[in-house]
């Protein structure tokens, strides 16, 4: 999860833009507990982008709402 390419993109901000709604799923689950999940940022490329971006940019739709709904089910974990 630490590499990046030339622009700054990690796997998780690439796996967004194409819409590999598996991969997305695989690479924020290996990110640690819930709470190491949701309390860190996301990572920003060298022109400020992170993969929310990539995922608008696309209008990839189902991996935005499958992002979310991680999140969602996080919140509730922890709280």
């Amino acid at each position: 999860m630490l590499e990046r390419d030339s622009i700054g993109r990690t796997p998780l901000d690439i796996a967004c833009h194409l819409g590999f709604k598996n991969i997305v799923l695989y690479l924020v689950f290996k990110q640690g507990s819930p709470s190491d999940y949701l309390f860190q940022e996301f990572n920003v490329d060298n022109q400020g982008r992170n993969c929310f971006h990539g995922i608008c940019y696309r209008g990839n739709f189902e991996v935005a709402t499958t992002l979310l709904n991680i999140e969602r089910a996080y919140l509730k974990k922890i709280l």
